[in-house]
């Protein structure tokens, strides 16, 4: 997996950097397909941001408040009943 990762136009500091954070660890489909971890590096070198994907655009809807309302009928409370018995 890092010889093609090496010898790209990001250098050794953008593979390196991969290992600076748990979250930018390569993961199976990076170990999988080398070429889109290459083709990721190097986009993050330029300055793109990569694609957003479903859990982005959920996140982006959650700040910005326009998250869709609830279902009627659904209070939100799915829990026991606050006032019933409760082991000791």
């Amino acid at each position: 997996m890092w010889r093609p990762v090496h010898p790209t136009p990001v250098g050794p500091e953008a593979r390196d950097s991969l290992w600076s954070h748990p979250d930018l660890l390569p993961g199976s489909d990076d170990l999988d397909d080398p070429s889109a971890l290459v083709a990721r590096l190097t986009a993050e070198a330029s300055g793109q941001s990569p694609e957003p994907d479903e859990m982005d655009r959920a996140l982006e809807d959650l700040l910005n408040g326009t998250m869709p309302d609830a279902t009627e009928g659904d209070s939100g409370d799915e829990g026991p009943d606050p006032t019933g018995d409760r082991p000791v």
